[in-house]
């Protein structure tokens, strides 16, 4: 009876599952980024020295992006509110944030002015 309540989407993060399953039918050919500004336990990233919030697992569970092999081979890049300053879109690139955040996106698109919005996959995205 509680699966099809409307809470236990948002309970699950069900959005993160979507974004995942989204991401696998993206061409490797342009960089997306995920902004990590969901709380929760820091998780050790295999292969570097970076913990990231346990949210991120959901992702990276669906696009097969666990280590940082694998994130390099997918071109998706984790990170934090406070390193999109290392967002590199010289032609094209994604840009996701895992919760709402009006604030971060303005950042955002004040560091890369001719980004366009769009919530065409069932979220809202980035992108050049």
């Amino acid at each position: 009876r509680w699966a099809n309540k409307n809470e236990v989407y948002s309970a699950f993060n069900a959005q993160y599952t979507l974004i995942g399953k989204w991401l696998t039918s993206q061409p490797k050919e342009i960089p997306i980024y995920i902004i990590v500004n969901a709380g929760g336990v820091s998780v050790h990233v295999p292969g570097t020295n970076r913990t990231l919030p346990m949210p991120t697992q959901s992702i990276m569970f669906f696009t097969d992006s666990w280590t940082q092999k694998k994130q390099k081979e997918k071109n998706i890049f984790y990170i934090l509110p406070q390193e999109i300053s290392d967002i590199s879109c010289p032609k094209s690139c994604v840009i996701i944030t895992l919760e709402t955040d009006y604030s971060l996106k303005e950042k955002i698109k004040k560091q890369i002015p001719d980004l366009h919005a769009s919530i065409s996959p069932g979220f809202p995205i980035l992108k050049k």
